[in-house]
């Protein structure tokens, strides 16, 4: 980036920025998707498409897709459009002064999403409140709820279908992330029938919603200790059609690489001014910013392209790269910017930087880190920065192997808990914000889009230094839980021993090497990155005695958090062959069987045969993967009664273990292997990834092949 210095290139960026113009699409956004319609979230995105234009960004595209419950975008099904027109909450008994509870036109998230519609005259029934919010609190005394509005203090979706086979008529819900905020409405975002599932599919159950807050919750509970009984009448006037849910991209062209890119993305359609109308307003901000900067000469235009993507969180990003594989295939870095407006003075405002896995390491964690750092020491030195590892979130699917892009999520933080409540409004928004977002995110994404191969030399030397503490830091036995930094100090170290052993040392031989190497995605001179990536495997090497005294090996086990929990809260393809791969002995595996039931000597006696069989195959098995398939694995499409198969019984569309031990599957990893791999990232716990791998054989994710003796 020898044309301008990033001094020079955040000075820029800083002073032409605008947080007020930034704050004006934020109004534009959330005005239309605070409704949760979508015939509101059809007007966003055609109010994009124009702003875009206006701009006179290029390429302007924005796409429909198909939002019918149906169609499949990688392993998730699309939601089922819907329109809610009114809806209120109003208490019939006793009389009170204020019957109305809650009004959709008072606070549109009143009314959970894809909520079943009621007769015009609502629907009437007496309260029953739960403790604790579980299912068996309703399957241990079903009868009970037959027929009532069902009110819990916990997620809506956790209920739903306990509810739904009890007979309820409905539920109630005052659940938020946010203790404190007891004057605030929920937001319910989904309706799935499945657990851990989300958005509302043509199979899923229409059962009525409404959310209220934790005071109008005391309110309720107080009546009936007084009176005995409550009753209340919900009408909710909506219904459910095929429709489409739209994305939105463009770009700024490069003037030497057009069809390499960089991209910026981030989610719309949701019902916050801070999330995520703000992480949405940050990226149209940065692309009126780049092209005016371009467009008057002020800043070179990037040899490579910089494009922009607004889409539906994790639906529409998926539905993009499975439209456009091509363009995902020439992407060489991907941020995704998620919420974000807080003053730099509060403790929860930091600027969040969340890296990719281990899979996806490159180049990009150190450009990332130091610009970020560089551009907060210099402009914004009140605002703490901190990285942490990965973790599903929202739009990070394209960190999978098959897709190849390294992506990071972003968020600056706000003065108290706002996710996915009504007091997420446009007064709890700071304009400098965005500005600090503009300026980190865009000038990493410039220097890389803008890279010739001194940068890209200059790259491979930081990125050697940055794998190489990471080995070190866990050799030493202490690792960053999330490196705090303010104007590039590190500190608040959390020990962490026994993080490096011999496996997981070699572990971070290959991906420290992988590291390194990325640059070639920005140069073809890759001689001095072969030469650093040579320098840090003698490192290792140099360092693998010591390790094995410290953490002698032993083999991995065949099990490793029982199946992957959701952390908020499916096209299957084909098989590519019956044979086996080139370069493979053997065939194509079936699934593993299970022997008869006996005493419980015999069932202890058939475990330990078990274990011994099951390590025996995850040595000699190779998954190799439908790359139809990409993304978090959601598992929409297969029936929730089959996912004890795989030992799964919440969907892992949230990341962890399982999706990780599939993005690590390339055609030439045993299952051993693979358990390493993950083990070196998060804990297996006691997922049995032989078993999983079997069972994502059966439904066409991956097929199973023997290893050459």
């Amino acid at each position: 980036m020898a044309e301008t210095t990033l001094d020079d290139l955040l000075a820029t960026l800083y002073a032409e920025t605008s947080g007020q113009q930034a704050l004006s699409y934020v109004r534009m956004i959330w005005e239309q998707d605070r409704w949760s319609n979508f015939g509101s979230y059809a007007r966003t995105a055609r109010n994009i498409e124009d702003t875009f234009k206006q701009i006179g960004l290029a390429d302007v595209q924005r796409i429909e897709t198909p939002a019918d419950g149906r169609h499949r975008v990688g392993d998730w099904v699309m939601p089922m459009a819907w329109e809610c027109a009114d809806g209120h909450l109003r208490i019939t008994s006793p009389d009170v002064s204020e019957p109305v509870l809650v009004r959709r036109f008072d606070t549109p998230n009143c009314v959970g999403m894809w909520s079943g519609p009621t007769p015009s005259d609502g629907f009437e029934g007496e309260l029953i409140f739960l403790d604790k919010g579980t299912p068996d609190e309703i399957e241990s005394h079903p009868a009970d709820f037959n027929n009532r509005w069902v009110v819990t203090p916990g997620q809506a979706r956790e209920v739903k279908m306990a509810v739904t086979r009890a007979g309820g008529i409905g539920v109630i819900t005052c659940w938020s992330r946010n203790p404190d905020r007891t004057d605030v409405v929920p937001w319910v975002n989904g309706w799935s029938d499945r657990p851990g599932g989300w958005m509302f599919t043509a199979t899923d159950t229409p059962l009525p919603c409404f959310s209220i807050s934790r005071q109008m919750h005391r309110r309720l509970k107080d009546l009936r200790d007084r009176h005995g009984s409550v009753r209340v009448c919900g009408r909710v006037d909506a219904h459910h059609h095929s429709g489409h849910l739209d994305y939105v991209t463009a770009r700024i062209v490069g003037r030497d690489e057009p069809e390499k890119e960089v991209l910026v993305l981030g989610h719309l359609y949701e019902q916050g001014a801070n999330d995520n109308a703000s992480g949405c307003a940050t990226i149209i901000e940065m692309a009126r910013t780049f092209h005016r900067l371009i467009e008057s000469g002020r800043l070179p235009r990037p040899r490579r392209s910089i494009r922009f993507l607004l889409m539906a969180e994790c639906y529409g990003s998926l539905a993009y790269a499975q439209d456009h594989r091509d363009r995902i295939a020439n992407t060489i870095v991907a941020s995704c910017i998620d919420t974000g407006a807080g003053r730099p003075e509060y403790s929860r405002a930091s600027y969040q930087i969340n890296l990719a896995p281990l899979c996806s390491l490159s180049f990009y964690e150190p450009v990332h880190i130091r610009t970020v750092s560089a551009y907060l020491s210099k402009h914004r030195p009140l605002r703490h920065l901190k990285v942490t590892p990965f973790g599903m979130g929202t739009d990070q699917e394209y960190n999978d192997p098959v897709l190849g892009v390294p992506t990071h999520w972003q968020y600056i933080g706000s003065e108290t808990d706002l996710w996915h409540h009504s007091g997420d409004d446009l007064r709890t928004v700071y304009d400098d914000a965005y500005v600090d977002l503009v300026c980190g995110e865009g000038a990493t994404l410039y220097s890389i889009a803008n890279a010739d191969d001194t940068d890209a030399t200059l790259f491979a030397r930081w990125t050697a230094a940055y794998v190489k503490t990471q080995v070190l830091e866990r050799m030493a036995g202490t690792r960053a839980a999330g490196v705090e930094q303010i104007g590039g100090a590190t500190d608040n170290r959390v020990p962490l021993a026994g993080t490096m052993t011999p496996s997981a040392l070699e572990v971070w031989r290959e991906i420290g090497a992988a590291a390194i190497l990325s640059v070639q995605k920005l140069t073809g001179n890759i001689g001095p990155a072969e030469q650093l990536a040579r320098q840090y495997e003698e490192f290792l090497t140099a360092e693998a005695e010591l390790v094995a005294t410290i953490a002698p090996a032993s083999p991995a086990p065949a099990s490793a958090a029982s199946s992957e929990s959701a952390a908020a809260d499916e096209s299957a393809g084909r098989s590519t062959s019956d044979t086996a791969r080139p370069g493979r002995t053997g065939a194509k595996t079936g699934p593993a069987t299970s022997g008869a039931a006996g005493s419980p000597d015999a069932i202890a006696s058939r475990d330990q045969s078990h274990a011994a069989a099951s390590r025996h195959e995850a040595v000699r098995l190779i998954p190799a993967r439908n790359e139809a398939i990409f993304g978090t694995v959601a598992l929409d499409a297969i029936p929730v009664e089959q996912w004890a198969e795989g030992g799964v019984t919440r969907s892992p569309r949230w990341g962890g273990p399982l999706t990780l031990s599939l993005w690590w599957a390339d055609g030439n990893r045993t299952i051993a292997e693979i358990e390493h791999h993950v083990a070196a990232e998060v804990p297996l716990g006691d997922v049995d990834l032989v078993r999983w791998f079997h069972f994502l054989s059966k439904h066409d994710y991956v097929e199973l092949y023997q290893a050459g003796r």
